[in-house]
């Protein structure tokens, strides 16, 4: 466990990042936003799943804890690049810093909660839970895609 997990929290993400920056590039940022968080629940899912069966399948484990890893990295890159994308030049560090503080609060919120539950009801069913709430994010993105193309004409160009 250990070489785990000093190998592979360091590698799939930068594997992840890697493949989710081009993906991004070709497929379009909301979509693979979409895409890759819906990867990244699956991993989960799976993970709370084989922790209900006891953890006796410790490879099974390693393996989503992987995947996981892996959707951290493609979701990191297509979400850092949709920001980019919504941000006005102009304004791009005071935009792009607040599009990351957001994120980084929501990170914290996650980890809060998921800890008392995590306490209150043990993994699994905490996984679970947060696996669902990521889930209601998806109509809130292609909100936002549909809002932000249709400011995209409203700004001057140049």
């Amino acid at each position: 466990m250990a070489t785990f997990f000093l190998v592979v929290p360091a590698t799939a993400p930068l594997v992840g990042v890697l493949v989710g920056g081009m993906l991004s590039d070709r497929l379009g940022r909301v979509r693979t936003v979409a895409l890759f968080l819906v990867g990244f629940v699956i991993m989960i899912a799976g993970l709370a799943v084989t922790d209900l069966r006891a953890g006796t399948f410790p490879g099974a484990l390693m393996a989503w804890l992987t995947g996981m890893y892996l959707f951290v990295g493609m979701f990191t890159a297509a979400s850092y690049a949709w920001y980019m994308d919504l941000t006005d030049p102009a304004l791009g560090g005071t935009q792009y810093s607040m599009f990351m503080s957001a994120m980084n609060g929501c990170e914290s919120w996650a980890a809060k909660v998921g800890g008392m539950w995590v306490r209150a009801h043990g993994y699994p069913w905490a996984l679970g839970m947060m696996c669902g709430i990521s889930l209601l994010s998806l109509p809130i993105l292609w909100w936002a895609q549909r809002e932000g193309r249709s400011r995209v004409t409203d700004f001057p160009t140049k």
